[in-house]
């Protein structure tokens, strides 16, 4: 998590001294942050845009190199390997018609769980007790 800049403290802290086991951890931050987003991926810094869940390092590096020389929007953000599925809860682009406002944290994290198929969401049966 260091290569996105976070420090410790941003991820586990007093009120949240563990990790969410379904969902990964950019995501966990990110829901409890909302006040930090949307962002406007077409202005923001390529670290902030390393932060939005669905992008990563190399896809922040690839949005600062195209913006130069055109604003973005879902298509090109969609080539350039952004999972728009998590992103568009978080940014805001040159195409507004993806853009969920209206949501809760709890409300994002759901919709998000329903819809994945990720190696964060519980698939495996509880462990059996020997005693």
């Amino acid at each position: 998590m260091r290569l996105y800049g976070f420090e410790p403290h941003e991820l586990l802290n007093e009120g949240h001294p563990n990790l969410d086991t379904d969902i990964d951890p950019k995501l966990s931050w990110a829901l409890r942050h909302l006040d930090c987003f949307p962002i406007d991926i077409n202005k923001a810094d390529k670290m902030l845009i390393a932060r939005v869940p669905g992008i990563g390092l190399e896809s922040a590096k690839k949005i600062c190199a195209a913006r130069v020389h055109a604003a973005l929007g879902w298509d090109q953000l969609k080539q350039i390997g952004v999972k728009i599925s998590k992103a568009r809860y978080f940014i805001i682009c040159k195409a507004r018609s993806l853009e969920k406002r209206e949501l809760s944290a709890e409300q994002i994290r759901q919709q998000l769980l329903t819809q994945s198929h990720s190696k964060w969401l519980r698939s495996h049966t509880p462990q059996l007790s020997l005693f």
